[in-house]
């Protein structure tokens, strides 16, 4: 049972670890405006900057024919491109905060897992010598998952305004 529980373990370790690449939330700074607004979903919070309405704050609904459809303070608002000077999301760092926690409590699990393959030489418990170093390893999917988890909750709660547009070379 135990040593089934412990595949179990490793293998959500190594899920983790493996899929918080793919989880990554990351908005591309888009080359051309039409571009940046085929990247919007419609409800999600953007920021218009505009010549002449300023900057607008609301929630995006549609980009066709030119003119991208905001709503805003209960009125819907139609801005032609040309008048579009940048464009910014309002999204999650999922991805950010799940490597960011599955390495760093991956790390401290490894510690851990080092701590306890050193009691268990000291104390002398183990009749296989092969089963000691496996703490390591388990201290550190088992941290590396819990991290995962947590960072990607975590990330997901902190949003922040993402350019979508114009391109900034620098930011690629």
């Amino acid at each position: 049972m135990a040593k089934k529980t412990l595949q179990i373990v490793l293998l959500l370790g190594i899920m983790t670890v493996c899929l918080t690449g793919c989880v990554r939330q990351s908005i591309k700074s888009a080359p051309t405006l039409s571009g940046a607004m085929g990247q919007l979903k419609s409800g999600e919070k953007v920021r218009i900057v505009s010549a002449r309405l300023g900057i607008l704050e609301g929630k995006f609904r549609d980009a066709h024919d030119n003119v991208a459809q905001v709503s805003s303070s209960d009125q819907e608002i139609d801005i032609p491109f040309s008048e579009i000077e940048s464009v910014a999301v309002r999204r999650g760092s999922v991805g950010a905060g799940a490597r960011g926690g599955g390495i760093a409590l991956g790390v401290l699990g490894a510690l851990t897992g080092l701590f306890v393959h050193g009691l268990c030489q000291g104390l002398d418990e183990s009749d296989d010598p092969q089963g000691c170093p496996g703490f390591i390893v388990t201290g550190a999917l088992v941290g590396a998952t819990a991290g995962g988890l947590l960072g990607a909750g975590l990330g997901a709660a902190s949003r922040k305004w993402r350019p979508v547009y114009p391109c900034r070379p620098d930011r690629q």
